[in-house]
């Protein structure tokens, strides 16, 4: 995986919210003296070139939301009960040396890195390390605070856009897989008489015909090695001694 700092992913992520425009953040957004009197205000900068189009960020948006809903990321409603609408992605490096979690609702980007600056420093299983058990509880604590901040409802009000018809119609397939396209994903992992999946599926079947040729091949090359093995036996007999 690539090295990357997290205020980059949370820009990154930013722009799925904001119909292909990447938010920068800032450190300072007000300044006031001690009497009240506002010395500064930040003024967002004007809107760019989105980067990418909206129905790329309207299926990003829905693609992240399942993952929230029913995917890695479930126990932020099932376990930490967040009633604001959100989506969000873990994320796993090499060795469980990074745990990660990127999260958003409607009006808000947040994320968090669980890891140490030396990569050699992990956890010992995926079990332990994974994103879903290192940084999303973080995040789900964070979001907690905000929905019970009366100050912040803004950020944990919203629903996200609907998907127009023509997406909708694409997303409406079932689990994929070339041998039995009617198989469930469940049904693809646990049932023992079920192939798992299509990729796996032909690779077993390649080497399954490798195996037959090579098996082909080395019964035609002791069928020759057996013949010429005859032939040079009645080449090399020497002649009977005539009888009288």
């Amino acid at each position: 995986a690539a090295d990357i700092s997290l205020k980059e992913m949370v820009f990154a992520y930013s722009s799925f919210i904001n119909q292909g425009q990447a938010v920068r953040s800032v450190g300072i957004t007000r300044i006031e003296d001690k009497d009240g009197n506002v010395l500064f205000v930040h003024k967002p900068s004007p809107p760019g070139k989105a980067v990418f189009s909206n129905e790329t960020s309207l299926t990003m948006i829905h693609m992240l939301k399942e993952v929230v809903d029913s995917g890695t990321a479930r126990s932020l409603h099932s376990v930490y009960h967040l009633k604001t609408e959100l989506g969000g992605k873990t994320g796993t490096t090499q060795n469980n040396a990074d745990g990660w979690f990127i999260g958003f609702s409607p009006n808000i980007v947040a994320g968090c890195w669980v890891g140490a600056e030396n990569p050699s420093v992990h956890f010992r299983n995926t079990r332990l390390g994974q994103g879903a058990h290192t940084a999303l509880p973080v995040f789900a604590r964070f979001m907690q605070n905000l929905e019970n901040n009366s100050q912040h409802k803004v950020l944990t009000s919203g629903t996200f856009p609907l998907l127009p018809a023509h997406l909708v119609k694409e997303f409406d397939c079932p689990d994929f897989s070339m041998k039995n396209p009617r198989l469930n994903f469940i049904e693809k992992l646990f049932m023992r008489d079920a192939k798992a999946d299509s990729i796996r599926d032909i690779k077993r079947e390649d080497r399954k015909l490798k195996r037959e040729e090579k098996k082909s091949e080395r019964k035609k090359e002791g069928i020759r090695h057996g013949l010429r093995k005859l032939f040079d036996r009645k080449k090399k007999k020497p002649e009977g001694d005539s009888i009288h």
